[in-house]
């Protein structure tokens, strides 16, 4: 199974706000694809995730586990993110570019 930060993100705000409805509604998402994507990790995993009860969620266990995992996971990636973004903000330097200016500085020593 490949984790699917969408997934993970929905597992997310439903783990907090401990409602699939308030998480829907956080997310801007409708309750039925909050659901199911609350069904294909936990069918992933082939374990449950939430204790569904009529005034809200509980997490199992696993579902403990895998929410620092996939707040860890979402972590790692906003930082990657915005790593790549100041990375592609700079002036990139060619391989010729690069080989000019170390040809430049041997030259120099």
């Amino acid at each position: 199974m490949t984790l699917d930060l969408v997934r993970l993100k929905q597992f997310i705000a439903v783990a907090r706000e401990r409602s699939i409805r308030r998480g829907a509604e956080i997310l801007e998402i409708t309750q039925p694809t909050v659901s199911r994507g609350i069904a294909s990790l936990e069918s992933a995993f082939s374990c449950q995730l939430l204790v569904r009860r009529s005034d809200g969620v509980e997490l199992t266990p696993a579902g403990w586990l895998l929410l620092g995992h996939a707040i860890s996971i979402l972590e790692r990636v906003d930082r990657a993110e915005k790593e790549m973004l100041q990375v592609s903000q700079k002036p990139a330097r060619s391989a010729r570019t690069a080989k000019a200016a170390k040809g430049k500085s041997s030259a120099n020593e």
